[in-house]
C-alpha cells in the first residue's frame, strides 16, 4: 500500500507534468500562430472550392460517351473489388 509520501510525490509529479505540457502547448500555439491562421485560411479556401471541383468532375464525366465511360468504371470496379478482397477478411 502506498505511503502518504508516495501519494504526495505522485500528485506533485502529475501536476508538474500537466503544467509543463500546458506550457509547451501554449508555446507552440504562440510560436506558430500565424502559420495556424494560414492553415485555417487554406483549408477554408479548399472547402469553399469543393462545389466548383465537383461540378467540373461531373461535367467531365457527363461529356463522355458510354464507351469512354466504361473503361474508368471497369478500372474503378476492379480496384474497389481488389481492395475489398484484401481489406475485408473472409470475402
Amino acid at each position: 500500500m502506498p505511503t502518504d509520501t508516495d501519494l504526495r510525490f505522485e500528485r506533485w509529479w502529475m501536476r508538474a507534468a500537466a503544467i509543463f505540457s500546458a506550457v509547451l502547448i501554449v508555446g507552440f500555439f504562440a510560436a506558430e500562430f500565424s502559420g495556424l491562421i494560414r492553415l485555417g485560411e487554406w483549408l477554408a479556401n479548399g472547402i469553399a472550392g469543393l462545389p466548383a471541383a465537383v461540378e467540373a468532375v461531373l461535367a467531365h464525366y457527363a461529356a463522355l460517351t458510354p464507351a469512354m465511360l466504361l473503361i474508368p468504371l471497369l478500372i474503378g470496379g476492379g480496384v474497389g473489388a481488389a481492395a475489398t478482397w484484401f481489406a475485408v477478411p473472409g470475402v
